[in-house]
């Protein structure tokens, strides 16, 4: 598999050092060109004006006067949610075990249990059945 993307690679790299050689690194063909327009061309790569202080163009957006205190309130029910969410959590996990019930991870590990048990009695008969 490795073997033949490497070969895939270096033919590839062949066929474009031959076409640089070859052609002294003109430009591809006009017909290849117009299915590449998202290349930019010579012609078009002087035309792009880039502006030279490109950073001091750059306008950052300001804050508002009240971004503080809209943190602090989102602080606040975000601490007022985890702190519901942890009770109802905590009530349904000891409902659950309280009335006998088992949580979903030890339901879970004792049927993996299961399907293990189960897989090595089938291979234990697969050994010992007489043919």
């Amino acid at each position: 598999m490795i073997v033949r993307i490497l070969l895939a690679l270096g033919i590839v790299l062949a066929i474009g050092a031959g076409y640089i050689y070859y052609t002294g690194g003109r430009q591809l063909p006009p017909v290849v060109m117009e299915r590449l327009r998202f290349l930019p061309t010579r012609q078009t790569a002087g035309a792009l004006q880039l502006p030279t202080d490109s950073i001091a163009a750059v306008e950052v957006p300001t804050l508002p006067e009240n971004a503080s205190e809209q943190l602090k309130t989102v602080g606040e029910r975000t601490g007022e949610l985890s702190s519901t969410v942890g009770k109802v959590l905590g009530e349904a996990v000891q409902v659950g075990t309280a009335s006998g019930e088992q949580s979903l991870q030890e339901r879970a590990f004792d049927y993996g249990r299961y399907l293990y048990c189960q897989q090595v009695v089938k291979d234990y008969e697969a050994r010992t059945t007489p043919r």
